[in-house]
C-alpha cells in the first residue's frame, strides 16, 4: 500500500496525474481533481469560516435551553449548524453547573 501511495504522489508531483486510475471517473474538465465530490460535481458551495460573538452564542444557547423550538428550527433561524447549537447549549449548562451546582430544567 505504501508503494502505491508513493506512486500516486510521484505522479501528482511530476504532472502525470492523468494516468491515475480514478481520473476518468471523477475528474473535472479543468483538472481540479481535489475539488470533485462523490457524484463527480465540483464542490464550490463552501462558505467562509465565521466567528460568532459571545453574545450571539449566549442568545442561541439560551434559546436552546428554553426549549420552545427544536434544535433544527433554531439552526435554521440563526443560520448555524445543529451540532454547534448543541455544543453551545452544553457549554452553558456546564457553566451553570460549575457556578451554581444546579442543572438546567
Amino acid at each position: 500500500m505504501a508503494g502505491r501511495v508513493r506512486d500516486d504522489v510521484n505522479r501528482w508531483m511530476t504532472g502525470m496525474w492523468n494516468a491515475h486510475p480514478c481520473r476518468a471517473l471523477c475528474a473535472a474538465p479543468d483538472g481540479r481533481h481535489d475539488q470533485i465530490g462523490p457524484a463527480g460535481v465540483a464542490d464550490m458551495s463552501r462558505r467562509p469560516r465565521r466567528n460568532h460573538s459571545p453574545a450571539f452564542k449566549a442568545k442561541v444557547a439560551l434559546a436552546a435551553v428554553k426549549g420552545d423550538r427544536t434544535i433544527a428550527q433554531l439552526a435554521e433561524h440563526f443560520d448555524v449548524h445543529c451540532s454547534q447549537i448543541t455544543a453551545w447549549k452544553s457549554q452553558l449548562e456546564g457553566l451553570r453547573n460549575r457556578r451554581w451546582g444546579a442543572k438546567l430544567d
